[in-house]
């Protein structure tokens, strides 16, 4: 959204909001069993994704793309702390996230 051209930031804007709204909802569900650990790295997935989102309403590409980095190590975290939840073995080392870009 951030890299588009005028003519269809309109559309990806919308598209990029309900894509964040619907990932709010899985992010509240998946927080109702979380154990503190992949609750605090859920928030943190989140408020990345929410930069992100607000990045790309401004144009900001690059440091879109830098959060985007940011995003998939914390995506990664919450998805090792799930396989942990469910018993199983995590198949990456978690990942240390240094501070937001913004």
């Amino acid at each position: 959204m951030s890299a588009a051209t005028r003519s269809t930031d309109e559309d990806l804007e919308e598209k990029a909001q309900l894509a964040h709204d619907e990932f709010i909802e899985t992010y509240h569900r998946l927080n109702l069993d979380a154990s503190k650990q992949m609750w605090r790295e859920a928030r943190r997935l989140r408020k990345v994704i929410g930069d992100m989102l607000e990045l790309g309403k401004r144009g900001d590409a690059e440091q879109c793309r830098a959060l985007e980095r940011i995003a998939r190590k914390a995506r990664q975290n919450v998805e090792s702390s799930f396989r942990v939840l469910l018993g199983h073995k995590p198949l990456l080392a978690r990942n240390t996230i240094m501070n937001r870009v913004s």
